[in-house]
């Protein structure tokens, strides 16, 4: 709790949990489901973000050692590393991207059961 006392604005990321999931509830009743879906989204991520801002720069805080403690520091990747994952991340996010997109349009539409009964390949 010293992260929100010593940075006041923090305390927006867990009241933006509350609106979020609150918003949420209220868009479902009102059958708005992706409404809902994208609330209930900035909600979780919300959340995580208040675990993420109670706890900076600690990740696995040691009770036993303070000194031990995970940071977000000591817990990174060399320069050399990160570089390569950054090159791996831009190259193959999109093609990861571009086939999900891909495969769902070509599976796209609703299939009845009746489709299913008269297809010679179904089991």
């Amino acid at each position: 709790m010293t992260n929100f006392r010593a940075h006041p604005i923090l305390s927006l990321v867990p009241i933006a949990a509350y609106v979020a999931v609150g918003f949420g509830v209220w868009a479902v009743r009102r059958n708005r489901s992706y409404l809902a879906w994208w609330l209930g989204a900035v909600g979780w991520i919300a959340i995580i973000g208040t675990v993420g801002a109670a706890m900076f720069p600690f990740m696995l805080p040691s009770s036993s050692e303070p000194s031990h403690s995970l940071t977000v520091w000591n817990a990174s990747s060399s320069r050399h590393t990160l570089v390569w994952m950054l090159g791996f991340t831009v190259v193959f996010i999109p093609l990861i991207v571009w086939y999900t997109s891909w495969a769902f349009w070509v599976m796209r539409g609703k299939v009845s059961a009746e489709q299913v009964e008269g297809d010679e390949h179904a089991y």
